[in-house]
């Protein structure tokens, strides 16, 4: 035998060996390499749901801050029809004191509409004032 042949054998017994660790390596611990993987995707997955996360949580803020607008807006409003209904409640009442005035001026309805005219309009000089 040539020595040649000698180190062909050598090299040929080695990738033999080489090929049967890789499968043995394949073998034992491609489910090591399967769970890696698995882990892996679920983290990729856990990461988006979590930017997800944050964009609802950020749109559903957002939305929850023009609705509070929008109900405080409503209630301002809301408040002043009751005031405005209450004040014509009280004129109404002061009807039944009306005694066929001569003029329109001396009608009890109109004076306390006036006066009340009046007063809100004292509170608006006095909240611009401020």
């Amino acid at each position: 035998m040539m020595w040649y042949e000698i180190v062909i054998g050598i090299f040929g017994a080695l990738g033999g060996l080489a090929g049967i660790g890789a499968f043995i390596k394949a073998f034992f611990f491609v489910k090591q390499d399967k769970e890696a993987k698995t882990i892996d995707n679920l983290i990729k997955i856990i990461d988006e749901v979590k930017e997800e996360y944050k964009e609802l949580k950020g749109e559903f803020h957002d939305y929850k801050v023009e609705v509070d607008k929008r109900v405080t807006f409503f209630k301002e409003k809301f408040d002043e029809i009751e005031r405005e209904r209450d004040n014509f409640k009280k004129a109404t009442m002061e009807a039944n004191r009306c005694t066929l005035p001569t003029t329109i001026e001396e009608c009890p309805v109109v004076k306390f509409l006036a006066n009340l005219e009046a007063c809100q309009d004292c509170k608006k000089n006095k909240n611009q004032n401020n």
